[in-house]
């Protein structure tokens, strides 16, 4: 059963269950923990839980990792108040939930904007005695972007550091855009360079994310003066090139726009759907449509 599992095979294990049970052969502790991780591992979290209710009725108590497993897709389909039963059942009749039980739950109620529960959680986890990783805080950081609370999440990136937790790209990346979204791109520009200092080298989500979010606050010398730096230090991708022809566009930069899109086949990158749509609303914008030009 665990094989079949293991290779993506759950119907047939099902199937196999069944037969156990059809034959007076009870399931024991490795069979439901089989099932319900192969379950949950294919997001059939509606067929995980009645097993699980199952075997804790027939007196056999799941492992951490089957609660984990269970309370993490239960998180992941918005079912927080499923998780937290579990949660409340793990407390009080053991096994002891762990960082990973609380890390799921934390990032649940983060993708909900409902941040006052969020740092409960976080809260009750600190003071249970387990030491958060980077990736709570990166959920909590995020919440807190999303509702553009951006005292809170900057006052989080300083906890980490001072808990000895290196921030990560997603950290700088998710920061810098809250900034951005919160109408602060000269505080997402700073940030980047920060980051810089702590050693962590921008991704290409990172370079899209502040050209982006400065384009979008109409900084479109600083956006041209960043975008030729990423130019000559990275291979860029068609998102930030769309990135920064629509930031042209929007500035009136219209012929730069142009001659930028026809040098794109020429630097290896191919203009998707976006890229067309974002030159076609330019020509539109400045009543370009019989530019002798051919691309």
């Amino acid at each position: 059963m665990d094989g079949l599992c293991k290779d993506g095979m759950v119907s047939e294990a099902l199937d196999l269950f069944s037969q156990m049970c059809g034959k007076g052969i009870e399931p024991d502790l490795v069979t439901y923990t089989c099932l319900i991780h192969g379950l949950c591992n294919f997001d059939r979290w509606k067929e995980a839980a009645p097993l699980l209710a199952n075997m804790m009725r027939k007196g056999i108590m799941p492992t951490l990792k089957t609660f984990n497993v269970t309370v993490d897709q239960f998180c992941k389909t918005g079912m927080i108040s499923r998780a937290k039963t579990i949660l409340s059942f793990t407390v009080h009749m053991g096994p002891e939930p762990d960082v990973v039980t609380y890390t799921s739950i934390t990032s649940a109620h983060c993708m909900l904007n409902q941040m006052k529960d969020a740092m409960e959680v976080f809260d009750l986890m600190i003071r249970k005695g387990f030491s958060p990783s980077v990736v709570p805080y990166n959920s909590l950081i995020h919440g807190w972007c999303q509702t553009k609370n951006m005292n809170k999440a900057i006052y989080l990136l300083g906890e980490m550091v001072n808990n000895g937790l290196n921030p990560d790209v997603v950290t700088w990346s998710t920061l810098i855009g809250g900034f951005c979204k919160a109408g602060k791109p000269v505080a997402a520009k700073e940030l980047f360079f920060i980051m810089h200092k702590h050693g962590q080298l921008p991704n290409l989500q990172t370079c899209a994310v502040i050209l982006d979010g400065i384009v979008k606050c109409h900084f479109h010398s600083e956006a041209m003066s960043l975008f030729g730096e990423f130019e000559m230090s990275l291979d860029l991708s068609i998102i930030i090139y769309t990135i920064i022809l629509d930031g042209m566009c929007s500035s009136g930069k219209l012929n730069d726009a142009l001659e930028l899109f026809s040098h794109l086949s020429s630097k290896g990158i191919k203009p998707n759907v976006v890229t067309y749509c974002t030159m076609i609303k330019g020509l539109c914008k400045e009543d370009s449509w019989m530019m002798p030009r051919t691309y």
